[in-house]
Formats: C-alpha cells, structure tokens, sequence
C-alpha cells in the first residue's frame, strides 16, 4: 500500500523555463541600470535559447559590449538565485496535490541553490500541499540527487519501507536512481 508520494519541483510541478526567465529580468534590471543598456533580457535570453547554459551572463554581456569582471557575473548570479520568481503550476498541479493529500503523505525533494529552491516553494505556495520539503543543498551539495539521502530522509520521517513509496520527477538521469534502488515506485 503507498502512504508516501514525493515529487521533484522543477520541471516536475512548474516549467522551469519560468524561472530562468524570470531570473533574466531580474538580472536585466541590474545591467540596465548600472549600464543603462535596453537590449539586457534579450540577449541573456538569446544566450539561454542559443544553448549557453554554464556562462550565460558572460556571453550576453559580451554580445552587449559591456566590460565585465568575475565580480559582476558573481553578482548577477547572486541576483538571479535570489530573486522572488515570478512562476505558476502547470494546470494540473493542484487538483492532484489536493486529492493526493486525502490519502498520502506528501513530500517535495529538491535540489538546487536553497535561497532559490526556497524562493520557488514560496511563489508557488507549495508549502501548504507537503508535509514535508527536503531542500537538499540545506545538508550539502553532496546530497543532492542521485544522492539516497533525502529518499531515506523521507522514508525515516513517515516510518515507511521503499514499496510504500512512489517518487514522481522528470528527470531519468537523476531523479529515479536512488530511489529506484531503495524498492520504491517512480
């Protein structure tokens, strides 16, 4: 019988594309006024689509002809991690978690910057649907998934074995090792 479902949040419950355009216009914010360029958003957004993912800030700040020094990028992806985003649910999202709830514990894992992970939670109001949110980068980078951690963290919290659980994510390459391996359903 399953007493635990436990989700993945980005991509799982929202696009994340919201949050990293969202993220854009905050950073875009920054340039323009520090350098009062207009075409800031753009161009990061043109980076991002272009396939830039580890050095986005880098090339649109070069396509807009803006000096920059590590100093700024580290500021600029301060900014972008700490921002409040501006991000919603895929349609279906709360009529599950709300009939989920009736029946089964809810938990979220998630991994990622914790200011931003929290931040995202907070957006979109997700503390009210789980009774428990595991933010991996709270315990260290090295509990991120494929890391077991966080699925024995859940399974110790409710008291359950593996086969009570199901984990639902997105993403094969990581989200479904751990738990795969711990007798749950994914």
């Amino acid at each position: 019988m399953i007493k635990v479902v436990a989700f993945d949040l980005d991509d799982t419950l929202y696009p994340e594309s919201e949050y990293v355009y969202s993220g854009f216009r905050a950073v875009s914010e920054v340039i323009e006024q520090r350098f009062g360029v207009l075409d800031s958003y753009r161009e990061l957004v043109n980076a991002f689509n272009g396939g830039e993912r580890k050095k986005t800030f880098d090339v649109a700040l070069k396509k807009l002809g803006i000096d920059y020094t590590e100093a700024l990028i580290k500021e600029l992806v301060d900014c972008y991690r700490t921002h409040f985003p501006t991000i919603k649910l895929y349609d279906d999202v709360v009529p599950t978690l709300e009939s989920l709830r009736r029946r089964h514990h809810l938990a979220l894992i998630t991994d990622g910057a914790l200011d931003a992970q929290r931040n995202k939670v907070d957006a979109l109001a997700l503390g009210r649907f789980f009774e428990r949110i595991i933010y991996t980068d709270q315990y260290g980078k090295q509990y991120w998934k494929p890391s077991l951690f966080p699925f024995q963290l859940v399974m110790k919290e409710f008291a359950v074995v593996g086969c009570e659980c199901v984990y639902i994510g997105d993403n094969v390459e990581k989200d479904f090792i751990a738990p795969n391996s711990l007798g749950w359903l994914t």
